[in-house]
């Protein structure tokens, strides 16, 4: 009962740091999710890849009013499943939609954030040149053991991407991850939880220019061996915002910057309230 309640405490602790420290980051980046790579070109070299969000729009068209939608959730004791689109196209077979643990996914201690991958797997028949997808929206969420979102993360602009031909999935397989920042950030907020193995990860994803399907994203362990977003390599293809120069801050240094101007400001208030009294 004891260590329950300090874990509580520790997952409350981290939750708290987290709403400060997104505060703080705001306006640093562009984007929180982003498209790293096609791994039909450079090979997967994945651990785990388990499903986690799986569509279907049976009779798609291809064209951009063909839409698929879903979320899937974590409540604390369950996966909650929804779809704003009639009829559903979100596939609710827990083998195919289910909030997955940092555990089964084998992500854990300080590379769990660097390794996380989102993976865009459609399934889309017919010629080349009609089997596209677009990525509308793609949001990342993380719960802790009670249900409470702890991180979330989100795709900035739509992502269209070409040529996914099918029928079968993993033809096409389009790879993201959190930016330099956000893997900073969800990364403190797991250390400062302890153990985070049996935190879950949710998705939401808004995909249009869908031709039946089904459409997959999976969860996946990078293990180190993907592209990995770095001013060296210009971030994967996804540059940073043009009110970024140079390396996006490390969490740390950003923190420090915020609470440096604060403290300085304070000092700075408080002897001119000392000299108009």
């Amino acid at each position: 009962m004891k260590h329950s309640r300090k874990r509580h405490i520790r997952n409350s602790l981290a939750s708290l740091i987290m709403a400060g420290l997104g505060l703080g980051f705001a306006g640093t980046a562009s984007a929180d999710l982003v498209f790293l790579t096609d791994s039909a070109n450079t090979g997967e070299g994945f651990g785990n890849v388990i499903n986690i969000l799986s569509m279907q729009k049976p009779g798609g068209a291809g064209t951009a009013s063909d839409v698929e939608q879903g979320k899937v959730a974590w409540n604390g004791s369950s996966n909650v499943i929804t779809s704003t689109t009639s009829p559903t196209t979100v596939l609710t077979d827990p083998n195919k939609t289910a909030t997955q643990t940092f555990a089964a996914v084998g992500l854990s201690g300080a590379t769990a954030a660097q390794n996380l991958r989102l993976i865009w797997d459609p399934s889309e028949v017919g010629s080349a040149a009609g089997d596209d997808t677009q990525v509308n929206t793609l949001i990342l969420s993380i719960y802790d053991t009670l249900g409470s979102v702890v991180f979330t993360a989100s795709l900035a602009a739509p992502v269209h991407h070409s040529y996914v031909v099918g029928p079968g999935l993993g033809v096409g397989d389009f790879i993201y991850g959190l930016d330099l920042t956000q893997q900073g950030t969800l990364q403190t907020a797991l250390t400062l939880a302890g153990d985070f193995s049996a935190f879950r990860i949710g998705l939401e994803s808004n995909v249009s220019f869908v031709d039946d399907g089904p459409d997959t994203w999976l969860l996946a362990n990078a293990n180190g061996g993907v592209c990995e977003p770095t001013p060296a390599n210009n971030f994967c293809g996804n540059p940073p915002p043009p009110s970024s120069t140079g390396t996006i801050p490390e969490p740390s240094s950003s923190a420090l910057a915020f609470l440096g101007l604060g403290l300085i400001g304070a000092s700075f208030w408080k002897r001119r309230r000392g000299r108009t009294l």
